[in-house]
């Protein structure tokens, strides 16, 4: 009786494993396509989810996107057109790339 027992406890642990790692490796690959969609200018929380909805296939979707046409505001850290020279939020300058001039430091 004790036998038994021993044996439906040990295929109860090798099937939780079993779930626990596919349910990692679902995690990591969810975490790895939104990594690599936000490094592209996308939404990484929209691609965490497709990520686990679609584990594997998003990330392959991810890897391959063209880089988005937007950029990121240093000041505010909104996305704005990458062809914007001011931020239309905070109004940074990206045209100005700092007051190093020799006339700014008085000689």
């Amino acid at each position: 009786m004790a036998f038994s027992i021993v044996i439906c406890g040990g295929s109860h642990d090798y099937r939780n494993r079993i779930r626990h790692t596919g349910r990692d490796l679902v995690l990591f690959l969810a975490a790895a396509t939104a990594k690599a969609a936000s490094d592209k200018g996308c939404s990484a929380t929209l691609w965490f989810i497709a990520g686990v909805l679609l584990p594997g296939v998003a990330l392959v979707v991810a890897l391959f996107l063209d880089k988005q046409l937007v950029k990121e505001c240093p000041r505010c850290v909104r996305r704005i057109s990458r062809d914007a020279r001011i931020c239309s939020y905070c109004g940074h300058d990206f045209t100005a790339r700092g007051n190093f001039r020799v006339s700014n430091f008085g000689y």
